[in-house]
C-alpha cells in the first residue's frame, strides 16, 4: 500500500474526502472499542502498559513539536521529513510486532486489527505521498519503508517475545496510532464528510 501511495491516491482521488472520513471513523472507532479494552484487560499482566500507551503518543507528539519550535524555516524541512521517515519507519516496525502477534491469538484478532490499519495507511498523510521528494523518489527508501511491517513480523517471528513485552509494544503502538490518526487522519476544518465518518 505504501510503495504505491501515489498510484492509489491518484485513482481514487475523486472520492478522498468520504475515503479520509470512513477511515478516520473506522480507525477510531477500533481504537475505543478494541484496543482499549485489550490493554485494560492486560493491565492486569502488565501496569506499565499505560506509560506505554502515553509514551507512544508523546514520542510522536514530543519529536514533530521540537523540529517545529527548536529550528529555523529552512533546517524544517530538511528535519521533519528525516523526523517523519525515522518515525514511519518504526511506527511501522512495530505494527508488524502487533499483527503478528495479535495474529497468533486468532485470524479475527489480526484482521480486526489489519482492516483499520490498511484503511489508515491508504489515506494517512504520513504517506509516502507527504514524505520529502528526495525520500519517496529514492527506490531503496521507498521499498525500507514499505517493508517496514514485514521487518516487525520477522524479528517477532525469529525472536522470543514475551507476553508482557508485547503488552508494552502494543500499549505503544496504539498511542502512536492514537497520535497518528487524530494529527492526520481526521478531516482539517471544513474537509471531510460527516456522515461517512
Amino acid at each position: 500500500i505504501h510503495y504505491y501511495n501515489d498510484v492509489i491516491a491518484k485513482s481514487v482521488h475523486r472520492y478522498k474526502e468520504r475515503i479520509i472520513s470512513l477511515g478516520a471513523g473506522v480507525s477510531i472507532a477500533y481504537i475505543f472499542l478494541s484496543l482499549f479494552p485489550k490493554l485494560y484487560q492486560s493491565s492486569y499482566l502488565n501496569a506499565w502498559v499505560f506509560i506505554a500507551l502515553l509514551m507512544g503518543f508523546s514520542v510522536f507528539h514530543v519529536a514533530e513539536k521540537h523540529v517545529y519550535q527548536h529550528k529555523s524555516r529552512k533546517k524544517i524541512l530538511k528535519e521533519m521529513k528525516e523526523v517523519h521517515s525515522i518515525a514511519f519507519f518504526i511506527y511501522h516496525f512495530l505494527l508488524g510486532i502487533a499483527i503478528f502477534h495479535l495474529a497468533e491469538i486468532g485470524f479475527e484478532e489480526g484482521l480486526f486489527f489489519f482492516i483499520p490499519i490498511f484503511f489508515h495507511t491508504a489515506i494517512s498523510n504520513i504517506s509516502l505521498t507527504e514524505i520529502h521528494h528526495y525520500i519517496k523518489n529514492k527506490t531503496y527508501f521507498r521499498v525500507s519503508l514499505a517493508l517496514a511491517p514485514l521487518f516487525g513480523v520477522l524479528t517477532v517471528y525469529f525472536l522470543d517475545i514475551s507476553e508482557q513485552f508485547f503488552t508494552l509494544i502494543l500499549g505503544f503502538v496504539i498511542g502512536a496510532l492514537l497520535y497518528v490518526v487524530i494529527r492526520d487522519s481526521f478531516p482539517k476544518q471544513k474537509q471531510g464528510n460527516i456522515l461517512y465518518y
